[in-house]
């Protein structure tokens, strides 16, 4: 995604889609936002499933108070990408994280600190949930893994923290599994985030690289694997 794409609007967006063709990734397809509005970030929030794309368009600047619907697409048998469904917003920057695993679609909206869940129910996308914390700013990372969701939350503050919590599909209900946080000045913790079968891997782009001088800090980022149930199994890596 390249959601600063001036090309047809000031950061409006696009979406690049690549496919392994012969052995080489090759450009198939470019995809830009229906409404074409400056500074709605098209693609920064991204997900893929199989032939089903997600994208978000936040709208994240001071010039912009819009609220943009998050559109899901669907890869036809031609390969042409088409608009399967548009999600209405329910606040700026809805769709500032998304994500996608089968019949469910998870929509993040940052400056409201939610996540919303969305299920394809005959056919037609449905909001059933709204995933809340009540003390951290979730929404702003997520990944689906089976019955899995986790939605991240980081700081960039000296002191600050960061981490994620755990979801699980429980007869169609999302339920709080838990949470994994830890403290890293200026680290961005849980600002990225991957979960896979029983692992799940936590970025901190902007932590320091602790040989540093105290005055000399050094934005190097890392990363930190924890299995279940959130035991720490590496350090930085």
């Amino acid at each position: 995604a390249a959601p600063m794409d001036p090309t047809y609007a000031t950061r409006g967006g696009a979406v690049f889609i690549f496919d392994l063709v012969g052995g080489v990734w090759q450009q198939t397809a470019r995809i830009e936002a229906p409404g074409r509005n400056a500074y709605a970030f098209f693609g920064l929030g991204l997900d893929l499933d199989g032939d089903t794309l997600v994208v978000g368009q936040p709208g994240l600047t001071t010039w912009n108070y819009s609220a943009y619907p998050t559109y899901v697409y669907k890869r036809q048998p031609s390969g042409a990408w088409v608009i399967e469904a548009s999600v209405a917003p329910t606040a700026r920057t809805s769709g500032y994280r998304v994500g996608v695993s089968g019949d469910r679609i998870a929509i993040g909206t940052y400056g409201q600190r939610t996540v919303e869940i969305f299920r394809k129910i005959g056919g037609v996308w449905r909001q059933t949930q709204t995933l809340t914390h009540p003390n951290k700013p979730i929404a702003m990372s997520m990944d689906f893994d089976g019955d899995a969701l986790v939605a991240g939350w980081g700081s960039s503050e000296l002191g600050g923290g960061g981490g994620a919590s755990v979801y699980h599909d429980n007869g169609g209900v999302y339920e709080h599994s838990g949470d994994v946080e830890r403290t890293i000045s200026f680290g961005y913790f849980g600002g990225a985030l991957a979960i896979a079968g029983d692992d799940l891997w936590l970025g901190a782009p902007g932590e320091g690289d602790p040989l540093a001088p105290q005055w000399g800090w050094a934005e190097v980022g890392a990363a930190y694997v924890y299995s279940m149930p959130f035991q720490d199994t590496s350090d930085c890596l």
